[in-house]
């Protein structure tokens, strides 16, 4: 009667692996005998003294697991309704009324409950009783028996019964009938049954004790209900020990060697006393080590200890070995695997500590930003508004003429919009499907009003856009206008140039380490107001002055059924000057705080030596320098100006060696790459259409975009691409199976994509490579030139002289004379005084160091011309004077002999030669052959 209504553990003696049966007692039939329920909600007759049982164990409560009883190896009973339950007991107790029936016909009588006065007699775990002999023994613990103990009761003997016997206590005692042959194995059977300890093995003293190796191969790691952050390391520490040989004494000896340590220094008498201490729980005690939370704790601290000394165990053990790497570096680059680490600490475990710093590192990026966002807001005035700051105020002292200049020369006539509107073939604005809905659609126009996005007219516009809203980091959403309709009233922009991959790369920072600045505007564009002459060109669907909920709009009184226009109020994205109007106002701010254009990373602009770069992005600041003090402190200049003009600066952070940086990983070493975000988005991106075979041209250019945009840092990469823009070209919009060459070129880029990086700490070669290709083969020679030569003339890409000879009007191989001539006329033309248009003539300064790169090849290629043609008349006088001489003679117009006629001949012959050679020796300078590429290299 003691388990009824109590829930069962049972393990049956059938091999495999280990499997507990979980069962409700519902009846009791006699004894050991109960109705219980399975988990298949079968009712069946249970006997304890079952001989096919190995271990039976009791819940305290339901979902309770008795303890060492692993979870995971429970088959338990599922989660009934009442209505099922009532169904279950019903069978339950109709079969427990025919197992009575049938015991009461069969004359069988239980056995008596055991006497209130009879109490356990003495026990010593380590004498049995002869063989033959058996007795009833306590197959559990409790506070009156211990396991192996034996019981007095008045059953009846039978060797391998069990029994759940009521003892006077009023509790349930487990109890098994064992041959005196079998009292040493029962003894075992709790070692067997927990998951927590081991069998206990004995050393040749025939003391407890077992071999590291030993406590290692038996243990086994089980889920378990403690929890603890990170991976379970005990397993790995474990087999860690087991692999090194040298005992835990023996591996706190090495801690000392290899990090050159002595009792006194920080953590080591601490590792002293936790070496011990699992020394004795593991060999000693035999725990299972696996499944200890104790157990992990101390190992946890043992890999902080030994974590602490790590880079000096590393330097030591380089020195020790030999060479500029440690020794796991110089194994693998071998290929070789150690048998164990430097140091006892879990990858895994690493791991964990590297993200949870990283998250940590995320969160007081968030709380901070929060917190300057709040002060934002603080300092902005009314609550819940953006605060844009006009255009012209942005700007200074020129911004209201520069505005006025813009809206009077780069907008379009009404005529002319609509012309380039049926030419691009624009429909209606493309409109979020959501803003369909009325009361949608009017909430979120009133959210913008209040935040100051939008304004209200009473003219309706002259153009209309759509809003629509797109993913952004942080589980946030991004507001775009459809502004294609409103873009055709304008003129083409003018061209921005922002920093690539490949601008960050050419960085020369020698082996100084790299300091890291980098800042961003929060809703850069949404926080810069629009002028008012350019609202009327991005209207948005008209609404009454009731569903706004104002009276009143431009001074006039307006009821509330009278229509009324939102406008955009803001610079939006999706403008095509938006661009061009958010990096001109960084860029100028930023200078007014002190940075120069000099130092500003550019596409298509040389970098100059010195130490502080910087970038302007369009909304985001970055700069870099080998000088700390120097970058904090321009950095803040530029970041407080920029808050005093009205912007709102977050997401600030200054960093040593390591950065991220417009999609790019600026690591310690002054290695560039790409971010392994980014760049695995790439592969997996390349994978997936090599696994479908098919795709659009259109579908491809996205990706080689993607794969452009990485490759910039290591332009060799982009070589490999060539088919791939054909099939664009070809197939744009028809979805075909990729060609062979497509995929052949994808596989390769793929699997190179991991060697683009750029190192900054490199050095420039002074050996200078030539490279011709010709219809009958490829050419290649070199040369020497001073460093600094390579230097000057390397920072600059042959493409950039090509294109900015197109700006000039000139040919490649222009002369001296037409290069400035070439160059005024622009700058006449293009000059305000003249009439010209200011934004284009500013860019007329970034020509000027190509212009003086193309001067000096252009007066290398004077000086070499007039040698050459000095050549040519000398060597025409030297060949001409023999003819000369000679005729004199035949004519016997002189006297001199043949000797004194040919004598000076071959004296001039062999000037000319000389000359001739020395002229051949004037370098050739880069470039000047069509077709011919230099090749400066930095190592």
């Amino acid at each position: 009667m003691a388990l009824l209504n109590r829930y069962i553990l049972i393990e049956y003696d059938i091999g495999g692996p280990r499997l507990w049966h979980e069962r409700l007692a519902l009846e009791h039939v006699s004894g050991d005998t109960y109705i219980v329920v399975t988990p298949d909600r079968d009712a069946e007759e249970l006997g304890l003294l079952n001989s096919d049982i190995r271990h039976i164990r009791v819940r305290a409560a339901a979902n309770v697991d008795p303890p060492g009883v692993n979870a995971a190896e429970i088959y338990g009973l599922p989660a009934w309704g009442q209505n099922d339950m009532n169904s279950i007991r019903d069978e339950a107790r109709q079969l427990a009324e025919q197992e009575r029936r049938a015991l009461h016909a069969g004359g069988v009588v239980a056995a008596p409950p055991m006497g209130a006065g009879v109490g356990p007699p003495a026990f010593d775990p380590n004498v049995g009783y002869p063989a033959g002999t058996l007795k009833w023994l306590a197959a559990e613990s409790t506070e009156q028996y211990k396991h192996g103990q034996e019981v007095s009761m008045g059953a009846a003997l039978s060797k391998g019964a069990k029994l759940a016997q009521a003892m006077p206590g009023g509790y349930v005692l487990f109890v098994e009938c064992v041959d005196g042959a079998d009292f040493h194995d029962l003894m075992q059977k709790p070692a067997r049954g927990d998951c927590r300890i081991l069998d206990v093995g004995l050393n040749a003293l025939g003391h407890p004790g077992r071999s590291i190796r030993e406590i290692a191969s038996m243990c086994k790691e089980v889920p378990v209900k403690w929890v603890l952050p990170g991976p379970r390391t005990a397993k790995w520490c474990v087999n860690y020990l087991s692999v090194e040989g040298l005992g835990f004494e023996g591996h706190h000896e090495r801690l000392r060697q290899v990090a050159k340590v002595d009792a006194s220094s920080w953590g080591i008498q601490e590792h002293f006393q936790l070496t011990m201490s699992l020394r004795q729980a593991l060999l000693v005690d035999q725990l299972d080590a696996f499944n200890l939370l104790s157990v992990e704790i101390q190992f946890r601290r043992l890999q902080t200890i030994e974590y602490s000394y790590s880079e000096k165990a590393r330097d030591m053990e380089s020195k020790a070995v030999g060479g500029r790497l440690s020794l796991e570096e110089q194994t693998t680059f071998g290929g070789i695997t150690r048998q164990f680490a430097t140091l006892m600490i879990c990858p895994d475990l690493f791991g964990h500590v590297k993200s949870e710093v990283e998250k940590e590192a995320s969160l007081a990026k968030n709380i901070r930003k929060a917190r300057e966002e709040r002060e934002a807001a603080r300092k902005g005035g009314k609550k819940g508004t953006l605060s844009p700051v006009p255009l012209e105020d942005l700007l200074g002292q020129n911004g209201q003429h520069e505005v006025k200049e813009f809206s009077s020369s780069q907008t379009l006539a009404a005529a002319q919009a609509r012309e380039k509107m049926e030419a691009m073939g624009l429909g209606r604005s493309y409109e979020d499907p959501q803003f369909r809905q009325k009361d949608v659609y009017v909430g979120f126009v009133n959210r913008l009003l209040r935040l100051g996005m939008l304004d209200l007219s009473i003219q309706p516009p002259a153009e209309r856009t759509g809003m629509f809203l797109v993913k952004k980091k942080g589980g946030r959403q991004r507001l775009i206008f459809d502004c294609r309709r409103s873009n055709c009233y304008f003129t083409e922009p003018t061209p921005i140039k922002l920093a690539t991959g490949d601008s960050i790369g050419r960085l020369e920072t020698g082996r100084t380490p790299l300091y890291c600045a980098s800042a961003d505007l929060a809703n850069a564009f949404y926080t810069m107001s629009m002028p008012q002459e350019l609202r009327q060109f991005f209207g948005l669907r008209s609404l009454t002055a009731g569903e706004t909920a104002v009276d009143e709009v431009d001074g006039i009184k307006v009821g509330p059924e009278q229509l009324v226009h939102p406008r955009i109020a803001v610079v939006p994205k999706g403008w095509s000057w938006a661009m061009y109007w958010c990096q001109h106002i960084n860029e100028h701010l930023c200078e007014e705080a002190g940075l120069t254009p000099e130092e500003r990373l550019r596409d298509g602009e040389p970098v100059k030596a010195g130490s502080l770069w910087h970038i302007q992005y369009v909304g985001n600041l970055h700069l870099f320098g080998t000088d700390k003090t120097v970058v904090e402190n321009r950095f803040w200049k530029a970041v407080e100006r920029l808050r005093s003009a009205g912007l709102t600066v977050h997401e600030i952070e200054v960093s040593e060696g390591s950065a991220e940086v417009l999609g790019w990983k600026v690591e310690e070493g002054g290695i560039l790459r790409p971010t392994l975000k980014r760049l695995w988005r790439i592969r997996t991106a390349i994978r997936e259409l090599l696994r479908r075979g098919r795709a659009s041209g259109q579908q491809l250019e996205r990706l080689l975009g993607h794969m452009t945009y990485v490759s910039l840092c290591r332009r060799e990469a982009l070589s490999v691409l060539g088919e791939c823009y054909t099939l664009c070209k070809r197939r744009y919009k028809a979805l075909v199976p990729l060609w062979k060459s497509v995929r052949k070129e994808l596989a390769i880029w793929d699997g190179i994509s991991v060697l683009i990086y750029s190192n900054m700490r490199s050095c420039w070669s002074s050996t200078v490579y030539a490279v011709d290709a010709s219809e009958w083969g490829l050419g290649v020679a070199t040369g020497e030139f001073a460093t600094s030569e390579v230097r000057t003339l390397g920072s600059f890409l042959e493409r950039w002289r090509f294109k900015d000879e197109a700006i000039l009007g000139i040919e490649a191989n222009a002369q001296e004379a037409d290069i400035r001539s070439a160059y005024k006329r622009c700058a006449l033309q293009l000059h305000p005084d003249k009439g010209g248009d200011p934004d284009k003539f500013k860019t007329m300064t970034d020509l000027t160091p190509m212009f003086a790169a193309m001067m000096q090849l252009a007066q290398t290629g004077s000086t070499r011309r007039a040698i050459l043609i000095t050549v040519i008349v000398l060597l025409a006088c030297v060949l001409m004077l023999p003819f000369l001489l000679v005729t004199l003679k035949l004519d016997g117009a002189t006297s001199f002999s043949w000797p004194v006629a040919a004598i000076p001949s071959w004296i001039l012959q062999l000037v000319a030669l000389c000359v001739l050679l020395a002229a051949s020796r004037v370098p050739r300078p880069p470039g000047e052959e069509k077709g011919t590429e230099m090749c400066f290299f930095r190592f």
